[in-house]
């Protein structure tokens, strides 16, 4: 119990942020609502929608609309909190499932909440990717044991069908995961590919296997027509153009941040700025994680194994290294060795084109790491134990060699996140307040009954309100480019102001850049570019400046 309460709490502490119920974890991919906002949402969303878009929209309505609650508080109810449960819960079901009597099971919890990888989705606001990654352990965990009672059982296909509802449930938590995010789906599906033929391959009677496996299309099935209301709106309406172009293979080469010294030692390319396209040099510390966890293999001599559940422990064991070797390889991308084999899948298998951003594949090495780690370790200590010459008697008699060997391991995965435990890390990590500017612009703008456009300087800030009445418009998007300079000399043209009524703009608005996201030169805040920003528009003899909420300069076109 005082190890379960412990590393509970040191995961608690590293996602401290999101238990701050007055301030928001806005940041990256994760939005802020305004209730404003929120009232625009329907139960029924628009034909055409993403997977996740009727629980962000029926959730939030819900909570914020209909029952007061601030977004500060919903979002964390919906989305933070979840993600820590459910990883929690899930990754202790599959480890038990694995390898039912680890004594150090509390060990793949940890590992699965605090790598690099699940810091940095969390942290980047991609909370549908997290919770779908937070699933990932329950539906493998459920897939392995259907898999084991299929083949390893005597029963028929027969007594299989009569128990359909455990392959239901297994179907009900898999439709969750796919409409949180389908892409992290596709990746847990290689697992449970990978371990059936494992399983398949070190059965006697195949026959039996292949007849018997016709039950697992139930929970699939059962899936997609969980699915079947976003399914349907994507096979009608397609992807949207800008996705398309994404799938490309030269994006592929140009995301493939990770190299193979990343991938096998479970570091993040971006860790632990998070900032897009600027990649670390390989961390010497990490090093020691895929000694430890590939180490397991070395436990898996047969004279060790003294009946038929250490000999299905051994195939399990055998399985997550080959797991995490496989994560290892597609995690990195178009980088070497053997880059022309990642490039080779993206183009023709299907599928792999949604994965431009390979480092999705880091929930493989996760995966097999939360499992090979924990194993290891009780290895190492039992053969510690064993060995009369580590029984030095005031030492042991205190102390058992797997508590003295779980605190040097707890202290050395804390060290490599380090930041984390220090509070450095930014993100989703860092609440934040609404600069009372955004608010005062928002009510500025609802006061106003007519239509219009507001058109963001260079973009949208994030707490920037927009409505279907008042949408917002980002000038890099409108003069479709993104380069500061190029984006104000679009301004010095005869035809600008007529190109703008004719898109209902009516205000120009130049933001405060209170997150330190948008006016970046190499990656730095650049006051410079917001003074040189307004003073541009100041000089255009077409625009008037009519407010100033402090920081937030609003332009509106004359006449």
């Amino acid at each position: 119990m005082f190890l379960k309460t412990f590393f509970l709490f040191i995961i608690l502490f590293i996602y401290r942020s999101f238990f701050i119920l007055n301030k928001t974890l806005s940041s990256g991919d994760w939005p802020y609502l305004y209730l404003e906002n929120i009232k625009e949402f329907s139960f029924f969303p628009h034909l055409r929608f993403f997977w996740i878009d009727p629980y962000y929209q029926i959730t939030s309505k819900v909570l914020v609309e209909y029952l007061g609650l601030n977004w500060n508080i919903a979002e964390k109810i919906l989305w933070f909190w979840p993600f820590i449960i459910i990883s929690f819960f899930s990754s202790f079901y599959l480890v038990k499932k694995v390898i039912p009597n680890l004594k150090l099971w509390v060990l793949a919890p940890f590992i699965f909440l605090t790598n690099t990888y699940a810091l940095m989705i969390v942290g980047g606001g991609q909370m549908g990717v997290a919770i779908a990654y937070s699933l990932a352990p329950l539906v493998l965990g459920m897939f392995i044991k259907h898999i084991d009672n299929l083949v390893l059982s005597s029963q028929n296909i027969k007594y299989q069908i009569s128990n359909i509802k455990h392959f239901l449930v297994t179907g009900l938590v898999l439709a969750l995961q796919m409409m949180f995010d389908p892409r992290i789906t596709y990746i847990t599906f290689i697992p449970i590919f990978l371990y059936f033929i494992f399983t398949f391959v070190f059965t006697d009677n195949k026959r039996k296997v292949i007849l018997n496996s016709l039950i697992l299309i139930v929970p699939l099935l059962f899936s997609v027509i969980l699915n079947s209301f976003w399914i349907v709106s994507l096979l009608r309406y397609g992807l949207p153009p800008q996705d398309i172009a994404k799938m490309s293979a030269l994006g592929f080469k140009f995301l493939s941040f990770a190299d193979l010294s990343h991938t096998i030692s479970m570091l993040h390319p971006n860790w632990p700025e998070n900032i897009f396209g600027k990649v670390y040099f390989m961390k010497s510390e990490f090093v020691l994680l895929p000694v430890v966890a590939y180490s397991s293999l070395l436990f898996l001599r047969n004279k060790t194994l003294k009946n038929a559940n250490q000999n299905a422990e051994k195939r399990r064991i055998l399985f997550f290294a080959l797991l995490g070797l496989v994560g290892t390889f597609l995690a990195k991308g178009s980088n070497p060795p053997f880059a022309f084999i990642n490039e080779f899948f993206f183009s023709h298998f299907l599928g792999m084109s949604m994965f431009r951003d390979p480092t999705k594949f880091y929930l493989l090495i996760v995966l097999s790491y939360s499992i090979l780690i924990p194993f290891s370790l009780e290895k190492i200590s039992q053969v510690l134990v064993e060995n009369r010459k580590f029984k030095i008697a005031n030492f042991y008699f205190k102390f058992k060699i797997y508590y003295v060997l779980l605190l040097f391991t707890v202290y050395y995965l804390l060290f490599l996140i380090r930041p984390g435990m220090m509070g450095e890390l930014g993100g989703t990590f860092k609440a934040r307040d609404v600069p009372k500017e955004y608010i005062q612009l928002k009510d500025f703008l609802i006061k106003q009954n007519s239509p219009f456009k507001t058109l963001w300087f260079p973009e949208r800030q994030r707490f920037g309100f927009r409505s279907t009445s008042h949408p917002a418009i980002s000038s890099s998007d409108f003069f479709e480019s993104s380069q500061g300079k190029d984006l104000l000399k679009e301004f010095e043209n005869v035809d600008v102001r007529e190109k703008l009524r004719k898109e209902s703009v009516k205000y120009i608005i130049v933001p405060f850049d209170s997150e330190k996201e948008i006016f970046l030169e190499d990656r730095k805040y650049s006051e410079k570019k917001h003074t040189l920003t307004i003073k541009k528009l100041k000089s255009l003899s077409w625009l008037n400046e009519i407010a100033s909420f402090n920081r937030v300069k609003v332009f509106e076109i004359i006449n």
